[in-house]
């Protein structure tokens, strides 16, 4: 069983090391992005046979290679009615990076809290890695793996990304 703790440690070394990479690395890229994207999975919870769900994605560019992410969304749980599971959705909220080892293949790391949909007092940690690739026409393709954990238990999902971003940046220059 993967220790939650042990998770947020890997999590948080990967951005201290991205932070590293970051000062290292000339700034020629300053750009806040926003992207909005779909997401649909396959739930590793026995019980449920689909995930859907959508994002709001800032993104501030530190420098070529190295971004910070803030991530609002909606996942809804599908159950696949042989079980007496109901459907039930979550909200996350994420922090992380995102490191482009080449030009357009980038790797992320976020954590944040995922608040159940009719449960606001409810929330849980939330952890999710991923990798994907950038188009340069603002199209942007990403999988990752989340899972949200609370008091021992917790359900993920496998899940793909289809996002088209903008660079807000260019565009208040462009004005």
């Amino acid at each position: 069983m993967i220790n939650t703790k042990s998770i947020a440690g890997a999590l948080f070394a990967l951005f201290i090391l991205s932070s590293f990479i970051a000062s290292a690395q000339p700034a020629d890229s300053r750009a806040i992005r926003l992207s909005l994207g779909f997401s649909t999975g396959i739930p590793t919870r026995h019980g449920f046979n689909a995930v859907y769900g959508g994002d709001v994605r800032a993104q501030k560019d530190f420098s070529r290679s190295v971004s910070g992410l803030l991530t609002l969304g909606y996942s809804e749980f599908q159950h696949d009615h042989k079980n007496n599971f109901a459907d039930f959705g979550f909200v996350p909220f994420k922090l992380g990076t995102k490191v482009f080892p080449l030009e357009k293949l980038y790797v992320t790391a976020e954590v944040g809290t995922a608040i159940k949909q009719h449960k606001a007092q409810e929330s849980s940690f939330l952890w999710s890695p991923g990798l994907g690739w950038a188009f340069n026409n603002g199209l942007d393709l990403g999988l990752r793996y989340e899972e949200s954990r609370r008091r021992g238990m917790g359900t993920g999902q496998f899940a793909l990304r289809v996002a088209y971003g903008i660079n807000l940046t260019s565009l208040i220059q462009r004005n």
